[in-house]
């Protein structure tokens, strides 16, 4: 089905891969220096694929980037918007999870898995509005899953 976008929308989109290519290259010339840091990004791009010993080209990890730039936003915005629609909806709900909170000072932070009727809360939420409800894929060579045939196409 064709996905008609406005044209800003596209200038947008080609704006926001510039930059994740811009960064993307620049992460990799670190890394060659061997000044890059030892965090996520530097681990994916140097990880190697264990069948074939190869590593992300700029395009590829561009393209991942680009993945988790749209998906981190959505579904975390998704999941916010319904925390808060559920807890204006349920007032005494709303009052719990502030009660909680208010136990935290700003260098607490690593106490944050104690609030329970949060983490709760969010589960629930998440559980009756997920952010990602199913993911489509389609099989682009024979494969074999879990001792079953899976036929291209699939």
């Amino acid at each position: 089905m064709p996905c008609l976008f406005r044209r800003d929308t596209k200038v947008s989109a080609r704006k926001i891969r510039v930059l994740i290519t811009q960064l993307t290259t620049e992460r990799m010339d670190a890394i060659h220096t061997g000044t890059a840091p030892d965090d996520l990004a530097t681990k994916i791009m140097t990880t190697a694929d264990p069948e074939t010993g190869e590593t992300f080209e700029i395009e590829e990890m561009v393209d991942q980037v680009a993945i988790f730039f749209l998906a981190g936003h959505e579904t975390s915005g998704s999941a916010l918007a319904w925390a808060l629609y559920l807890m204006a909806c349920y007032p005494e709900w709303q009052e719990k999870v502030t009660d909680e909170a208010q136990v935290l000072t700003s260098d607490q932070f690593g106490l944050i898995f104690k609030l329970r009727i949060s983490r709760d809360v969010f589960r629930g939420i998440i559980r009756l509005y997920p952010p990602v409800p199913m993911m489509v894929r389609e099989a682009s060579c024979p494969e074999q899953f879990r001792d079953r045939e899976v036929k291209v196409g699939s």
